[in-house]
């Protein structure tokens, strides 16, 4: 049992990378995280998978939600795609070193998250042109919602990807690295 537990934990990585639409972030400070944030207080947020920080080089200008079913990851975007291509600036990677940060069980994006109670400063930073390019060539699957429907989304316990079943990635759409959610046949 104990063994279990221990292969559980992962193993801290020497570096992690945060997404940001910013280029210009010199420190990371702490800060406490909208949604489950709260209950971990401040801290700076990064993850071990590259394709976790695409998805926050994103400026979608409001509420929206990333998740992850199994190993797929997904984007849902409260914006027509037109919309979304018109604010898409692309956005900076951040490589952030790994020392200070930890991962526990219960955060948003589980063994994927990382967060470091110390104020951390960037080892490197890499620009992305596009963000929703950076997403779908890294196999986040991205979606594009009607903000209405994406309220009432907010509103149920159901797991985000359920909502999905009524809209197509756009990954099927450009038929690049998509990956069926389980409604989709997977």
């Amino acid at each position: 049992m104990e063994h279990a537990e221990a292969a559980a934990t992962p193993e801290k990585p020497d570096f992690v990378f945060h997404g940001s639409p910013r280029g210009d972030i010199q420190e990371f400070v702490p800060r406490v995280s909208l949604g489950s944030g709260e209950a971990f207080g401040p801290q700076v947020y990064a993850s071990d998978d590259l394709a976790v920080a695409t998805m926050f080089t994103a400026n979608v200008g409001g509420s929206w939600s990333t998740g992850k079913v199994g190993e797929i990851l997904y984007a849902i975007i409260p914006l027509s795609r037109e919309d979304f291509l018109a604010r898409d600036k692309g956005g900076y990677i951040y490589k952030l070193p790994g020392q200070t940060f930890g991962s526990e069980r219960g955060r948003g994006m589980g063994d994927r998250e990382w967060a470091s109670p110390v104020a951390v400063n960037p080892a490197e930073v890499n620009k992305v042109d596009s963000s929703l390019d950076a997403m779908i060539a890294a196999g986040v699957q991205v979606y594009f919602v009607d903000p209405v429907a994406y309220e009432e989304m907010l509103k149920t316990d159901e797991p985000s990807w359920v909502f999905l079943k009524d809209f197509e990635s756009e990954n099927f759409r450009r038929g690049a690295n998509f990956k069926p959610l389980p409604h989709e046949g997977a």
